[in-house]
């Protein structure tokens, strides 16, 4: 699927795998098992793979434009990551959720523009935002099921000389999820 596996302390092979006395996975010893694949004869230890990062997100790429309907401007917004668990690419529709914040410029906070679904791999919504000189929008994608999640900006709707406010998002994503996975 990716090269994010690797870049993200992705797959590795493992045998000879002993976990006596170990409390957790960090307490087995192992020994690295080569790129040569899965053993097949005869005679051969079994080999897993593991990975160091239970989950990683990536945002690949992404992309707003805007459109008047009806006297209502809409913007779609496209949202393409990629993502692991324990370096294995994930199965995004089953795994995933995904959804548009705007942080407003005037006040410095967060909140929910929309929700996305996803078509063709890539997770899109349409939504009516303020104008892109008064706020910045984010994608943010999250396990279902948890509050792990991944946030990034929308370079192309957001005001000129916005740094980076994922932390505002991220301050917004604890308010409404609370403590739990992933804070």
């Amino acid at each position: 699927s990716s090269g994010i596996n690797a870049e993200y302390g992705g797959a590795f092979g493992a045998t000879e795998i002993n976990c006596d006395g170990a409390d957790t996975a960090d307490g087995c010893t192992w020994k690295e098992y080569g790129s040569n694949g899965m053993p097949c004869t005869n005679g051969e230890q079994v080999a897993i793979q593991c990975g160091k990062t239970p989950w990683v997100l990536k945002l690949l790429g992404s992309r707003a434009r805007s459109k008047s309907v009806a006297g209502y401007n809409y913007v779609k917004v496209k949202c393409e990551w990629d993502g692991c668990k324990y370096g294995v690419p994930i199965d995004y529709k089953n795994h995933l959720w995904g959804a548009v914040m705007v942080v407003d410029r005037s006040n410095m906070t967060a909140d929910f523009a929309g929700g996305m679904e996803f078509k063709r791999g890539k997770l899109v919504g349409k939504m009516v935002l303020p104008p892109s000189s008064q706020s910045c929008a984010y994608c943010v994608a999250g396990v279902q099921g948890s509050t792990i999640h991944e946030v990034a900006k929308v370079d192309e709707w957001c005001w000129d000389g916005a740094g980076d406010l994922s932390d505002v998002v991220d301050e917004a994503l604890h308010d409404i999820f609370g403590d739990g996975p992933g804070y």
